[in-house]
């Protein structure tokens, strides 16, 4: 386990008045400086243990500053104020002893339903198709280039 947290700001190289902007193009610049996958290979054979722990501090650094709530609460501490009192709940809602509101009514109300055989016109005449007839999903055949008309 590490003995001491480092400063999120010290380790993103930013200011504490930062945006949340910068922030992540402080953190996004830091990992392709030193993740292992965007160094040349000299220089990750250099030092993989020291290498792993900046990363490792600097993902935990965003993972703070890039939480608006994680780094608001952060700053409280640097600061050594007390976080803020929630506010105060409402009070909470008491039933009617009436009961529920009655309805006068039906909950659902369907209206008249027609049903239409594919094979039937609009006027009603069953097993006549018309020319415009096209099962769904069928595509009408376009008129080839060369054909005249």
């Amino acid at each position: 386990m590490k003995e001491h947290s480092p400063d999120p700001y010290e380790v993103l190289h930013l200011r504490p008045a930062a945006t949340a902007r910068d922030v992540t193009r402080a953190y996004r610049s830091l990992v392709r400086t030193h993740h292992p996958d965007t160094r040349a290979p000299e220089t990750v054979d250099a030092g993989p243990e020291s290498s792993a722990q900046e990363l490792h501090d600097i993902m935990d650094a965003y993972a703070v500053l890039g939480d608006p709530v994680r780094r608001a609460a952060y700053d409280r501490q640097r600061r050594g104020s007390p976080p803020p009192e929630p506010a105060p709940s409402p009070p909470p809602h008491e039933p009617s002893r009436a009961g529920p509101p009655s309805r006068s009514g039906p909950a659902l109300i369907i209206g008249p339903v027609r049903l239409e055989n594919p094979g039937q016109q609009a006027t009603g005449q069953p097993g006549q198709r018309t020319a415009d007839y096209r099962p769904m999903g069928s595509v009408r055949p376009a008129a080839a280039p060369w054909s005249a008309g």
